[in-house]
């Protein structure tokens, strides 16, 4: 069973330590041109145009492909196309008990739980599991009804904004009516594929927070939040 090579790995091959300033990602190519190499890649959410190939024979790359990309200073270079062996389904799980996080604005935020370097393989999918405890505070009786959402913001490889998935009406949320306060556990199952904007690479997953009121001086408590990511 294998796993994609860290910076760690890769700094060692070259002899260098931390602070040699050679770090190691994975890319995801969004164009290239197999004539003379010009290309568009994905690293890091950050898109770089014509990076330089470190290969002395024919680069067959496609759009999709996830590449391997070595950081020299400021210098970036594709090492090649990313191949894995299937290593069958793995989950990975955090938990954030007893932190809470208390929300007044309708813009997602928070930074926990945390899940970093969750690979996804070719078939760009997986499964979230999220959940969390809920309460309402601050109804001030203007007859209006609000409500409280937990979702899951994917970095990395991918950047897929934690309001997606809230259109999909299965993450974790709380709804009261007018003048009412109330607290609630609350979970859902969220699956992600290549439609939602998911790719083949390296992947951060954090749980973030909104409470969605238009009365003032209200707030969404989110407690003993819970996340895992199967991927498939």
């Amino acid at each position: 069973m294998t796993s994609p090579p860290s910076s760690a790995d890769i700094r060692t091959l070259f002899g260098a330590g931390p602070s040699a300033g050679i770090d190691f990602h994975q890319g995801q190519v969004l164009t290239w041109n197999p004539s003379d190499n010009t290309s568009t890649v994905r690293v890091l959410g950050t898109v770089l145009n014509d990076l330089p190939v470190l290969s002395s024979g024919a680069v067959l790359l496609g759009v999709g492909d996830s590449v391997g990309i070595l950081k020299i200073k400021s210098q970036y270079f594709i090492l090649g196309r990313v191949s894995t062996v299937q290593q069958g389904l793995r989950p990975r799980s955090a938990r954030l008990d007893p932190t809470t996080f208390t929300v007044s604005g309708a813009t997602y935020t928070g930074s926990a739980p945390v899940l970093t370097d969750v690979y996804i393989g070719p078939s760009r999918s997986c499964i979230m599991w999220l959940g969390a405890t809920i309460s309402l505070h601050g109804a001030n009786g203007t007859g209006l009804t609000r409500s409280g959402f937990a979702s899951v913001e994917i970095t990395g490889n991918s950047g897929i904004p934690a309001s997606t998935f809230e259109s999909f009406g299965s993450v974790p949320s709380l709804t009261v009516g007018p003048g009412t306060n109330a607290t609630t556990y609350s979970s859902g199952v969220v699956p992600v594929t290549a439609v939602d904007g998911l790719y083949e690479g390296l992947h951060t997953f954090t749980m973030k927070y909104r409470n969605a009121s238009p009365d003032p001086g209200t707030s969404a408590t989110f407690l003993n939040a819970s996340l895992t990511v199967l991927p498939i």
